[in-house]
């Protein structure tokens, strides 16, 4: 009889005493402690993501139940036939020619498939002794990213799609880039100071998800920075304007300390919920805020269908390649701007550039025409 994997909610005590609720998943509605676990530790970074990856992991679950595989025994062949099925819905026939899903939901669902099995290997690694480990290395390592789950984490899941990629459905077309009128006009059509801020904050490069896990400690007036902390371990400051910074005081004076008052329900998170209801006073959450940004683009005369949360950090990138062009005497280097960004590699940097920019392409350009001229 095939097992029942799902993802419920538990509610959680943190060190400072709060209560949260977080994605936890279950086999035949008993918890699953290990799994569980890296879903908690997803979610001290962001609430949003652990709740993605704990559904990515039950598909994946579920599906490796179909094939009579636990999850500690799965290897690179399981990988690759989970993609086949989330492909073409039958991992033997990969003709089908309606797929079932997009690649971008493949890629969130192998992108936490590999986040898992990373952890479970660093988290086997931590609790074996040196003779167990030493047997392992011997029988499963014949170059460094074999060892163990190493053929799972490693693997180069891009290659994988790209064999069957003209077969998958496209993915959603969305405003990239905003220009300057669709920025301003954004701006001057949100009916809070808060999700102005918000919006200000993601122009700067800053992840949806980690503007929304931002505590009142995060942000520093006197540096003007907030404090984007992804990691136990790492933090990455991002330097705001002074008006962006007015307006984030005002915030918290007004908005969100009335919010606070009127709902006497008393937090640490910065940006919090202000209407009068039931969740009042909590932690903003992205589909609310998502559903805010979508309004806000209706009423600014854009197409709402095209608006997503992620714009404001491609735009901030190609902000900063048009400032690489046309000021070259600041000596902007393609490493500071990934410092600023928070890539670990400057690599990433292709995946935002807009290759049809009029600002880089014209100027350019215009420096060929010049050594022409000359």
């Amino acid at each position: 009889m095939p097992h029942e994997y799902k993802v419920k909610k538990a509610i959680v005590k943190t060190s400072k005493g709060e209560m949260h609720e977080v994605p936890q998943v279950t086999k035949d509605n008993l918890p699953m402690f290990e799994i569980s676990s890296w879903v908690f530790s997803r979610s001290l970074q962001s609430i949003n993501t652990a709740k993605r990856y704990a559904d990515a992991m039950v598909s994946f679950l579920n599906f490796l139940d179909i094939r009579g595989v636990h999850y500690r025994g799965a290897t690179r062949k399981d990988i690759n036939a989970y993609i086949k099925y989330l492909l073409f819905g039958n991992a033997d026939n990969i003709f089908v020619i309606d797929p079932k899903v997009s690649t971008s939901t493949i890629i969130t669902n192998t992108s936490a498939i590999s986040s898992f099995y990373k952890w479970l290997e660093n988290e086997y690694i931590d609790q074996s002794p040196p003779e167990i480990l030493s047997q392992f290395y011997k029988r499963n390592r014949p170059n460094k990213k074999s060892f163990w789950y190493g053929q799972i984490w490693c693997l180069n899941y891009t290659k994988v799609l790209q064999r069957y990629l003209r077969r998958t459905k496209p993915n959603r077309q969305y405003i990239k880039w905003y220009t300057k009128a669709q920025k301003e006009a954004l701006l001057t059509n949100f009916f809070t100071l808060r999700d102005k801020v918000i919006f200000s904050i993601t122009l700067e490069g800053a992840r949806i998800d980690e503007i929304l896990s931002l505590n009142l400690d995060s942000y520093d007036r006197e540096k003007r920075i907030v404090n984007i902390t992804r990691s136990k371990t790492k933090t990455r400051p991002i330097v705001l304007p002074e008006s962006v910074c007015e307006a984030l005081d005002y915030y918290i004076w007004n908005e969100r300390s009335k919010a606070e008052s009127d709902s006497a329900y008393y937090n640490n998170w910065l940006f919090i919920n202000l209407k009068k209801g039931k969740w009042q006073g909590h932690q903003l959450m992205y589909r609310a805020y998502w559903e805010i940004l979508k309004d806000c683009a209706k009423r600014a005369g854009l197409n709402s269908d095209l608006i997503r949360t992620h714009s404001g950090r491609s735009s901030k990138t190609m902000e900063l390649l048009e400032h690489q062009t046309l000021y070259p005497e600041d000596n902007l280097t393609d490493e500071q701007i990934r410092m600023l960004m928070g890539w670990s590699s400057t690599s990433i940097l292709q995946t935002y550039i807009d290759s049809g920019n009029l600002t880089i392409i014209k100027a350019a350009a215009e420096k060929v025409h010049r050594r022409r001229g000359k």
